[in-house]
């Protein structure tokens, strides 16, 4: 399903990172959020799904208020229907693939029987299924990676969110592994939004980009408007990288 785009204006003090950021993720599209460093990227997907509680601000998805500081308002963790896969993919070890991506809907209520048939069946889709008795640690990067995507998935997420999905992985395998996520990505309704400080990964997944610099937003627009004419040092750096 999709719950509708995702709307996110936030401010937010930590130390030395001031984030002050307004963006929008559209439905069935995937944005890119890069920047260096410190520009406050994992913290802005933190706040949309809630790890992390913004000084101030709105995340909305469609009609349904995630966070309203004026309002008071805060849904919690488990009831935003936002899936995230981080940088380390942060799977279970001790848990067999299966269970790793039944502990999805487990989370959200579902029985063991009902959880465990439901990550059959998106591991069925990620070609996951003679795995599933395996653990993490009998995996190659690129078989983790799908796990925790299927794991986000499994619970019918309105909003996707991937920290670096791809930085873990060997160059050697990374290009391969590209291409399947951007497959993958492209079969989702909802918004998806990615954090990378890769130009490939933003040519190959996104659609949109938004560059973060200093907490704030320096750029944003489609790739081809934003890589066609970058203004600060960074965006120039990054489009450079895209060149070569």
């Amino acid at each position: 399903m999709s719950g509708g785009d995702l709307d996110v204006r936030l401010t937010l003090g930590r130390g030395d990172l001031v984030l002050d950021v307004a963006l929008t993720a559209s439905a069935g599209r995937v944005l890119a959020v890069a920047g260096p460093n410190g520009a406050g990227k994992t913290t802005l997907l933190e706040c949309v799904a809630g790890v992390t509680v913004p000084d101030a601000g709105r995340v909305v998805i469609g009609d349904r208020v995630l966070e309203d500081s004026v309002a008071a308002i805060r849904v919690p963790t488990e009831a935003r229907r936002v899936g995230m896969v981080f940088q380390d993919y942060l799977l279970f070890p001790h848990l067999t693939v299966l269970d790793n991506v039944a502990f999805g809907p487990r989370s959200t209520g579902a029985g063991r029987r009902e959880a465990r048939e439901r990550a059959g069946e998106w591991l069925d889709r990620f070609c996951l299924a003679g795995l599933a008795e395996r653990r993490p640690d009998q995996l190659s990067g690129g078989q983790r990676q799908r796990v925790a995507l299927a794991r986000a998935l499994v619970t019918d997420p309105d909003v996707l969110l991937l920290d670096e999905p791809l930085a873990a992985l060997d160059v050697e395998v990374r290009d391969e592994v590209r291409v399947e996520l951007g497959r993958h990505l492209a079969d989702f309704r909802g918004a998806t939004v990615v954090v990378t400080h890769d130009a490939a990964d933003i040519r190959a997944l996104a659609a949109d980009v938004v560059i973060l610099e200093r907490g704030r937003v320096s750029h944003s627009g489609t790739v081809d408007a934003i890589f066609g004419a970058p203004t600060t040092p960074y965006a120039r750096r990054l489009l450079a990288r895209a060149i070569d």
